[in-house]
């Protein structure tokens, strides 16, 4: 822990250096009435973005930073946003959390769901003493943090309503990747729900569909023949026809095989053989196959 309040303390002092070491030197030290100003000017840096009033004063501090500050220098606003602070995000929420061992008024704050801490405290400058408000944010990897240091008798209300309209979003990359991730996860889960199993033969269709093989290797049968024959043989037709539909027979040939066998027996014509064909089960269309098989 001791590392973790180092980092800190070196975090609240980097955060009066770019709040004040530019804004607030030299400013005046006359009072005016405390008013709140409208915020009609919004400025974003990286995921970060929040509005300001138009009068203040906007500069980039660097390629993750940027400040707003008043016209009279005695209020600024810097607002940073660190890609890949630490590791990871548990890294970050240690961090987070970390904070509350230091300044006094911490409590919890955050912006669009994601969670941090925010406090307040005082800060001197050429012999000033000014209000300070510090908030932290974790996104993701990422920890997003704004820094407010002003005059409370002119500028209270003003700091609060802009604290108030951060927005915070994580960038389209890192957007993506957990896009990716989650897409990438739901294939996993889908690999590894079990398959469902294709019903197990039953007894009866096993026998059924042996009987079929056999019938198919001492004659030729039709589809609709076969199916009858195992009827016949006081097979359900359920597992008649589960026994035609898994044995393997190619029909155009079953009549070939038929249309062969009649004429072996007997001379037909090419329409009695079709006719005597289709009498044995066979479509039309595999009986002229058989009849042209044979030469007729």
């Amino acid at each position: 822990m001791g590392n973790m309040t180092s980092r800190i303390k070196r975090t609240v002092t980097l955060i009066a250096s770019l709040s004040l070491a530019a804004a607030l030197f030299g400013c005046s030290s006359q009072l005016s009435k405390q008013e709140t100003e409208a915020l009609d000017k919004t400025a974003s840096i990286s995921s970060m973005n929040f509005k300001y009033p138009g009068s203040w004063k906007s500069e980039n501090i660097d390629a993750s930073g940027l400040r707003v500050t008043s016209p009279n220098k005695d209020a600024s606003v810097a607002v940073n946003y660190c890609y890949g602070a630490y590791e990871n995000e548990r890294s970050n929420q240690e961090f987070i959390d970390g904070i509350t061992n230091n300044p006094e008024n911490i409590r919890d704050y955050s912006v669009n769901g994601y969670s941090g801490k925010k406090f307040n405290c005082k800060v001197d400058v050429d012999g000033a003493t000014y209000d300070a408000q510090c908030v932290f944010v974790v996104v993701g990897n990422d920890i997003a943090a704004m820094y407010a240091v002003y005059d409370s008798s002119k500028h209270a209300n003003t700091i609060d309503d802009m604290l108030a309209s951060v927005q915070i979003k994580e960038s389209e990359q890192k957007t993506e990747q957990k896009d990716a991730s989650q897409k990438e996860k739901a294939q996993e889960e889908k690999k590894e729900e079990p398959i469902p199993s294709t019903p197990s033969e039953s007894v009866s269709q096993k026998n059924a569909l042996e009987s079929a093989k056999n019938y198919l290797d001492i004659m030729p049968f039709s589809y609709d023949g076969l199916i009858d024959q195992l009827v016949h043989d006081k097979f359900s037709k359920e597992d008649a026809t589960y026994a035609a539909d898994k044995c393997g027979a190619n029909w155009d040939m079953q009549a070939e095989k038929a249309a062969a066998s009649y004429l072996d027996i007997m001379p037909f014509s090419r329409d009695g053989l079709i006719e005597q064909l289709i009498h044995d089960g066979f479509t039309e269309s595999q009986a002229a196959h058989g009849a042209d098989s044979v030469g007729l």
